[in-house]
Parts: C-alpha cells; structure tokens; sequence
C-alpha cells in the first residue's frame, strides 16, 4: 500500500482506511453462466444476480462512499485520493463521479488487474474515455 501512494504521488500519512462498500458486486449462488440469458433481458446494469446483487446495487454502494469520500476531502483539505477497488466498482465510480449515462456505463470494459484509472480535472488528462466540462477519465476501455 506504501508503495502505491508512492507511486502516486501521495504522502505517507497513514491516512488508509478500508471501506467495505468498494467491494465487488456479489455474484449469488447460481452459476454465472447460467444467468446470462436473463442478463441480456433486463441488461447489464440492472440485472440482479440470483441471491446476488446488480451493477446498479454496487452504484448505490459507491454513491454512498462518494459522498462520505468529499465530506471527508473538504473537511481534511485533501484533493488528491488513492482508491484500490475491484473492476465493477471502479466503473460504478466513474459512472457517478462523471454522471455517466447507463448506457455509457454498459460501453466501458471491465479493467484488468492492476489497471490504473485516473480522474482528474479535464485539463490533466490527454485522451479522455469520457469527460464532462470539469472533469476526465483515462485508462479505461470501451467494449
């Protein structure tokens, strides 16, 4: 963990919490492939897995952790944040952070392991996936 706010520029104030709302979307107990049919019915961001939940469960989630997120940047003075998360979770992020359109969401990839998305001020990034008038997202990928 050190060694990733190192990297990115962030000091090492032992400022790292754990959030269990940035956990990946709960799969259930059915076998995925089983399911997919369904899927492509109701779609991917609202379709809710058997016993499991749905992308946009994981966006309520996010959401929440957002706003708990920009409570605590303006009430520390941060402006810069680390956030290590599982792929779903990432692109629910993006999704909120930029007011993303579901059907913007259903465009994006999942990322890889150890992918680095960035949000920054639009100015800052080079090749936007998405940007909005402020802000611009970089290393995702579009289906």
């Amino acid at each position: 963990m050190r060694e990733m706010l190192r990297g990115a520029g962030l000091p090492d104030t032992n400022r790292v919490y754990e959030d269990p709302r940035l956990r990946e979307v709960e799969r259930g107990y059915s076998d995925e492939a089983s399911q997919h049919e369904f899927r492509k019915v109701h779609g991917r961001f609202y379709y809710r897995h058997a016993g499991g939940e749905s992308p946009a469960d994981c966006f309520d989630r996010t959401s929440a952790f957002l706003e708990s997120l920009m409570r605590s940047a303006a009430r520390n003075g941060t402006n810069k944040f680390l956030i290590v998360t599982h792929g779903m979770t990432i692109r629910c992020f993006v999704m909120r952070f930029l007011h993303l359109t579901v059907e913007q969401f259903e465009s994006m990839a999942n990322p890889e392991n150890c992918d680095i998305v960035t949000i920054s001020p639009h100015s800052e990034i080079i090749s936007p996936v998405f940007e909005t008038a402020r802000w611009a997202v970089s290393g995702l990928e579009l289906r």
